[in-house]
């Protein structure tokens, strides 16, 4: 049966998305309840299913339409937050647009650039000196006039302020590297600082923005130094009364429902191209695609758009001119082997072999093709493909393919063969029976189980909550196989993998390093990928891990999960982004974001 674009179907997804009330936050009458999960596969298929859509109707010609007057930009996201920076629940997309640092990440390269200073330190130029006991010093010339948002000159005391702070133990943050490892906070002047560290550090050169997060002296000193501790904890200034130095201004901040900002006239990198920025806050799906097909926001960011969204909006949306939808790999879902597993545990006899047999039964490609429509990739290692290493990283890596003739003569090497039932048994009658956990996503893990039923291993799924994943029941281990995700971030590879992060009784299994992965060799590339400087060295050191977890795999990699992105057409300057996290932000360039 075709479905054409025409149909009762898509035209009831259009009157709901033009339902929407003037905030564009919910739908007036029963939009929600009209818009099921079901509805959303339905319209999958239909832009696939009818005839191409003529591609200038008149939403597309509205969007052509350039802006008169101050220009506004409306974005959307689906984290609730509580405050701008530093304390209560926020977002990076949102602390971007109004902090700033340093320096910052570019997040399509995943380099670090200058931002407030100058330039970065350096050894050839001077201001990056290594002692021959590894104690270094860091020098930083800040841009000229820069002010808060208030006009108040910026200093580089402010930094050294905020490192205070960061470091009172009485004021808590969720991490206080790099600045435990800096030893001396020093301002020769108000452009200048120069930090003095307790040891070698490779990113010292590169300090982002919440690394050392610079605290208005002016307003905020008072308050510390009346040893008040909620009250500087609470302060409103962390919320709706937030001065920085970034291109916006806080003007309103509506808990639950959207924060208004100001272009900063004085940001020193030059006024922003618009005027205002609304991020409205929509924490149902649903209801943000809505707004999105209805062109009724701007900019799609921080899952405002599911996949499957994404793939509606692509379909029904992009086809006729009226936007851009792009997914890209942020980060990347696994299947671990419990380290304790008397089948595949690190202690077990021929584990090399079932791990690799395993990874030989998934076929990768089919599960991101199926479920995901292909707007997801295979993963083989723990690497952005937004990395500038990863051409080589992935050169040496093995890849695994699907191959289940490969699967069985592995499984074969190692004892284990089907028996008359299908399951795999070995020469004492142990069958290959497991149990096979999840903290989610059971589309996928019932896909993983049926390859590996296919293979000979009996699963038995469980899908647990999330806060029975997180309890201390359950948290960080498992007695057979965990369909998991992590970021790809380089970065975070040494909490990951190295064996001293193998969470334990000791600390309440809270530790990363769910693996367990006991390879004395790649704990030294970790440990050299943190403290050696040479940029040549640490690319080579990148790579020698991938090559390390590819022969070992401490995880059976499976995918990387897209991250969308959208923006009408006649919105510009919007980047994506290759890797999560709180410094990697697709909003670190918003002052060059236009609407035209």
């Amino acid at each position: 049966m075709r479905v054409g674009t025409g149909s009762a179907i898509t035209r009831e997804v259009r009157a709901m998305a033009a339902s929407l009330d003037p905030v564009g936050r919910t739908a007036r009458g029963r939009f929600r309840a009209l818009w099921p999960t079901g509805l959303l596969v339905l319209a999958l298929g239909l832009g696939a299913c009818g005839p191409a859509a003529a591609p200038a109707g008149p939403a597309a010609q509205q969007v052509a339409q350039a802006p008169t007057g101050p220009k506004t930009l409306v974005l959307t996201q689906q984290r609730e937050i509580d405050g701008i920076a530093r304390s209560g629940r926020t977002a990076p997309e949102v602390t971007h647009s109004v902090t700033a640092g340093l320096s910052r990440k570019n997040p399509e390269t995943l380099e670090v650039e200058a931002w407030a200073a100058e330039a970065l330190p350096s050894v050839e130029n001077g201001t990056w000196v290594i002692n021959p006991d590894g104690i270094m010093a860091t020098t930083w010339r800040v841009k000229p006039n820069i002010f808060w948002h208030d006009g108040t000159p910026f200093s580089t005391k402010d930094l050294v302020f905020g490192w205070e702070v960061n470091a009172d133990p009485q004021v808590p943050v969720n991490n206080r590297r790099p600045g435990d490892l800096m030893s001396s906070l020093e301002t020769p002047d108000d452009r200048t600082l120069i930090i003095r560290w307790k040891t070698s550090y490779q990113q010292a050169a590169g300090i982002l923005g919440s690394e050392l997060f610079a605290m208005p002296r002016h307003i905020l000193e008072p308050l510390y130094r009346g040893g008040d501790y909620n009250a500087f904890i609470n302060s409103p200034y962390w919320g709706s009364e937030m001065v920085h130095i970034g291109a916006y201004k806080v003007v309103r901040f509506e808990i639950g429902s959207h924060v208004e900002l100001a272009a900063n006239d004085q940001y020193f990198l030059g006024r922003p191209k618009v005027d205002r920025i609304i991020f409205r806050i929509i924490s149902d799906p649903n209801t943000s695609l809505a707004n999105v097909l209805s062109n009724e926001v701007d900019v799609g960011l921080d899952g405002a758009l599911t996949v499957e969204g994404g793939i509606v909006a692509d379909r029904d949306w992009v086809s006729k001119g009226e936007g851009v939808v792009k997914f890209t790999p942020l980060n990347w879902t696994w299947v671990n082997p419990s380290w304790t597993s008397p089948i595949f545990g690190w202690q077990a006899p021929n584990q090399a072999r079932v791990r690799q047999a395993m990874l030989h039964s998934i076929n990768r490609q089919e599960i991101v093709d199926s479920i995901f429509q292909g707007k997801e990739q295979v993963a083989y290692f723990p690497m952005s493909p937004g990395r500038r290493q990863f051409a080589a990283a992935d050169a040496v890596a093995t890849k695994y393919a699907y191959d289940t003739r490969r699967a069985e003569q592995l499984f074969g090497e190692a004892g284990w063969r089907k028996g008359a039932d299908g399951v795999l048994v070995n020469d004492r009658g142990d069958r290959f029976s497991v149990e096979f956990r999840s903290g989610g996503e059971d589309d996928l893990l019932a896909a993983v189980a049926d390859h590996l039923k296919t293979a000979g291993i009996e699963t038995r799924q469980l899908v647990l909550s999330d806060t029975q994943d997180n309890s201390a029941e359950n948290r960080n281990r498992w007695p057979g196989l965990y369909l998991g995700r992590f970021n790809v971030v380089v970065e975070s590879w040494f909490d990951r993998f190295h064996l001293s992060r193998t969470p334990s009784e000791a600390d309440q299994w809270r530790g990363f390093g769910v693996t367990g992965w006991p390879n004395p060799a790649k704990d030294k590339v970790l440990e050299d990928i943190n403290s050696v400087i040479d940029p040549r060295e640490i690319d080579r050191l990148m790579v020698e891990l991938v090559r390390h977890f590819t022969a070992d795999l401490p995880h059976l990699p499976l995918k990387y999960n897209a991250e969308v992105t959208s923006y009408r057409s006649n919105v510009r300057g919007v980047p994506v982004r290759y890797e999560s996290g709180g410094n990697t932000v697709r909003t670190w360039n918003i002052h060059e974001w236009d609407k035209v």
